[in-house]
């Protein structure tokens, strides 16, 4: 072999070398890019990407495969069956979007809710009965005097009749979608609160202004005293009514505890003037002051519970009680009439009640105590 032939057998060897090498470079490099293509696959599931969640099953599938429903039918398909179903959001595809975007929710709202007084001014206590019956003594004859030897006493006289508080029940209920009481946070507590205030609401206003008939109670307006003043007093103000009411009240022997007013009206009282315009609540009760929450030495209580204009004196602690025959019980339930087929829960509350009136004269009644009622 001559040296051209050589070097021509050795160029070939070269350029199959070559060649042999640039397939082993392309193979890796492929192979890299496959493994880069597994790291960010890997890395997408450990960040929580959907390429390794389970995919979940269908609502059919897991009704399907429940036990409830295999027991429900080995047992003949007798009665009803509750199959919990776990919730996922899925696309007609089956595929999960767990990554969906969620909107923030902050808590429920609810509308403002009256303050409520009557009930803490009388004071209850619980029974077991249903009806309350209590004798109250409603004349006194005094006729004790001194007495020589040997003469015949005087004769006093004391006058007493039986009365009777029937326990009432105050209920309502709300029809709340199935839904909507799972799924909203603290609705369950909003709906208690709700159904329980309007149950103090009604409540407070059967002890104030019921009138006895039906399955109202007797409450304490229709029993106190019509306003009548003891006295006179010149230049009379509604302020100065107050004060005969309270006056009136105490003739009672009971001593005054608490007047009731609107709250509006109690608000035109504290801002009345003298003749050069200055509030006669003085600096601790003038617009830079605290509100004075007595009158006349008695507590205050505004509520729009009573009408403009109006306010109820008497001895609330030792003049009338209420009498617990139930408390306030919320109950749910999803088998009310058509709730089954509607999905509905039906939200009930109610209470068992009685008012008890021992000495109606404590109470004075002023429909009109001289403010502008309109405006």
């Amino acid at each position: 072999m001559n040296t051209e032939q050589l070097i021509a057998r050795l160029n070939e060897q070269h350029t199959s070398v070559m060649a042999r090498f640039q397939e082993g470079a392309d193979a890796a490099a492929s192979m890299q890019s496959r493994l880069f293509a597994v790291e960010q696959t890997l890395a997408a599931g450990r960040g929580g990407g959907p390429m390794f969640r389970p995919r979940a099953a269908t609502w059919g599938g897991q009704v399907g495969e429940s036990d409830r429903l295999k027991q429900f039918v080995a047992e003949g398909l007798r009665g009803s069956c509750r199959i919990p179903i776990t919730a996922s959001i899925t696309t007609p595809t089956g595929v999960e979007q767990r990554d969906l975007v969620a909107p923030e929710r902050g808590p429920i709202q609810g509308l403002p809710q009256q303050i409520l007084t009557v009930r803490d001014l009388i004071g209850a206590v619980p029974t077991t009965s249903n009806l309350i019956q209590y004798v109250r003594q409603v004349s006194r004859t005094n006729n004790a005097a001194p007495v020589a030897d040997g003469e015949e006493k005087p004769e006093s006289d004391l006058g007493f009749e039986l009365a009777e508080a029937p326990v009432r029940t105050i209920a309502h209920w709300i029809p709340v979608p199935r839904q909507t009481f799972e799924d909203v946070a603290g609705l369950g507590a909003v709906i208690d609160s709700e159904l329980t205030f309007g149950l103090r609401l009604a409540e407070e206003a059967q002890c104030l202004l019921g009138d006895g008939t039906g399955q109202n109670l007797l409450g304490l307006i229709p029993q106190a005293l019509p306003f009548d003043p003891p006295f006179d007093i010149a230049d009379e103000n509604p302020l100065d009514r107050v004060l005969q009411a309270i006056v009136q009240a105490q003739q009672s022997r009971l001593p005054v505890d608490a007047v009731v007013v609107n709250d509006i009206t109690w608000a035109q009282l504290i801002s009345t003037k003298d003749d050069e315009g200055r509030y006669i609540a003085g600096a601790s009760g003038g617009p830079f002051g605290s509100i004075p929450g007595l009158l006349w030495q008695v507590r205050v209580l505004p509520t729009p519970s009573l009408g403009r204009g109006e306010a109820l004196v008497g001895s609330f602690r030792l003049g009338a009680r209420l009498h617990d025959r139930l408390q306030v019980e919320v109950l749910a339930s999803s088998e009310d009439r058509d709730n089954f087929v509607k999905n509905m829960i039906t939200v009930r509350a109610e209470e068992r009640v009685a008012l008890s009136v021992r000495v109606p004269s404590a109470f004075v009644f002023v429909d009109e105590l001289g403010v502008p009622t309109t405006g």
